[in-house]
């Protein structure tokens, strides 16, 4: 490097341009290192001949590289350190041996560290005059966003899992009608053949029973933005009613402006017939009860009447069903320990047909 001339002699013309070319050459690899060493990605630049040219700080921090190593400026010294960090040394040789064979060669990968890390890798040509004289390797550490890429991709693998096997039927759909999605539960309760058929059904047309009911299933949307175990009537492709309780809600962006609604549909068609079947029967055994010819009652062990029909009230001679439940069963018999032996006898036996009392 030239000495600045002493002050007060004259300078020749050609020392002073050169003097002049040496500082704007140190001011420019100073701001040129300033940049690289500014920078969030690791910076390596090596030469044709495999010589280490130029990296910042972050490189040096990502790859753990001693000072030793990269004081040789030794780019096989460098390679051969870092292998044993990677969980595929030889996938890494054999990119960075391809890229060096292709000077040309542009390049992008991630790398995969045994401590859990990930790089992205990016390598292109450096060139000058559009001659290749050496390569330009960056690396970001990409660490958490492949983790979160990984949790996303597990997160969506069980929702996917959850949508294909759940029992109940699933589905998004806009508020113009239209499905958008729908899980193998729904397409079967509805009794489609496939998800491209019940995708093309018009929801208020097609799949309700009475078209009010999606009316005022909107209704709700637009005051509460959901619904809850909504009882609904819809229509299977065979033309069959089936019930279903609706649980739902609405998805909006940020304006506000809604989505789609999307939830979930379980079919209750055979509990409702259960339910009616079960009151059916109920009335069948009140008019069984309330009309029978023969008496029948319902006590407790102390002896207090619950239940009597017409028939039993008529026979001990009460005025009402009402009389009779005002009175004890104890009353009923001509003794109190014919009513206890009756029960001693029940309890052992558990049933008694056609047994004589007085």
């Amino acid at each position: 490097m030239k000495k600045k001339p002493h002050i007060g002699r004259p300078v020749p013309r050609g020392v002073q341009l050169e003097f002049e070319a040496d500082e704007n050459l140190k001011r420019s690899l100073s701001l040129l290192q300033a940049t690289l060493d500014s920078t969030a990605d690791g910076i390596l630049v090596v030469d044709a001949q495999g010589k280490i040219k130029r990296f910042n700080k972050k490189f040096l921090e990502m790859w753990r590289i001693p000072p030793a190593i990269i004081e040789s400026r030794e780019d096989d010294k460098a390679i051969a350190f870092v292998l044993d960090q990677l969980k595929d040394p030889e996938q890494f040789l054999k990119k960075v041996r391809d890229l060096y064979a292709q000077p040309d060669a542009t390049s992008f990968d991630a790398l995969e560290f045994k401590d859990g890390r990930v790089f992205e890798r990016y390598s292109q040509p450096q060139r000058i005059d559009g001659k290749s004289v050496g390569r330009v390797w960056s690396f970001r550490d990409i660490t958490e966003s492949a983790k979160a890429g990984r949790e996303l991709h597990s997160s969506e693998k069980k929702f996917r899992a959850l949508f294909e096997n759940v029992l109940d039927g699933m589905y998004q759909s806009t508020p113009e009608g239209r499905l958008l999605m729908v899980n193998p539960a729904l397409i079967r309760m509805l009794g489609y053949d496939s998800e491209e058929e019940l995708l093309k059904a018009d929801i208020a047309t097609d799949l309700y029973m009475d078209p009010q009911q999606r009316l005022s299933l909107m209704k709700k949307y637009d005051l509460d933005g959901f619904v809850r175990s909504e009882e609904l009537t819809l229509r299977r492709k065979d033309g069959a009613a089936i019930t279903v309780l609706e649980n739902s809600r609405t998805v909006r962006d940020d304006s506000g402006k809604i989505l789609y609604y999307e939830g979930t549909l379980t079919d209750i068609t055979e509990q409702k017939k259960a339910e009616q079947a079960l009151r059916e029967s109920e009335e069948r055994y009140r008019q069984f009860f309330e009309q029978g010819l023969a008496g029948h009652f319902i006590s407790t062990p102390s002896g207090k009447i619950l239940a009597c029909n017409p028939a039993f009230a008529r026979m001990f001679g009460f005025n009402s069903v009402l009389d009779a439940l005002s009175s004890q069963a104890y009353e009923l018999y001509q003794n109190r320990e014919a009513r206890d032996a009756y029960l001693k006898l029940l309890k052992e036996k558990r049933k008694l047909e056609n047994f004589p009392l007085e």
